[in-house]
C-alpha cells in the first residue's frame, strides 16, 4: 500500500515535469522524466514480479541520471562566460 502511493507520487510529479511550461530541463530531461512516469505507471498497475523489479531499475537509472544532467549542466553554466 505505501509503495503503491510511492509510486502514484513519482508517476504524478513526473507527469507534471513532462508536460509543464516551467520545468527547462530540455530534451533529455523530458525522456528522463517520461521514463521515470512510465515506470511508475507500470509499478502501479502491475502485480508481476518481474515487472516491479524492472521498474525499479528503471526509476533508480532514470533519477540517477537526471542528477548526472543536473550536476554536467551546473558545471558548465558556472564555467561559461555572462551574456554582455
Amino acid at each position: 500500500m505505501i509503495m503503491n502511493g510511492v509510486y502514484l507520487v513519482l508517476l504524478l510529479w513526473a507527469a507534471w515535469c513532462v508536460f509543464s511550461q516551467n520545468v527547462k530541463d530540455g530534451v533529455f530531461g523530458r525522456i528522463f522524466y517520461s521514463a521515470i512516469a512510465i515506470a511508475a505507471f507500470a509499478a502501479v498497475f502491475s502485480d508481476h514480479a518481474v515487472t516491479m523489479s524492472r521498474s525499479n531499475q528503471i526509476l533508480v537509472v532514470a533519477v540517477a541520471c537526471i542528477g548526472v544532467r543536473h550536476f554536467v549542466m551546473k558545471l558548465y553554466n558556472s564555467h561559461r562566460k555572462p551574456r554582455i
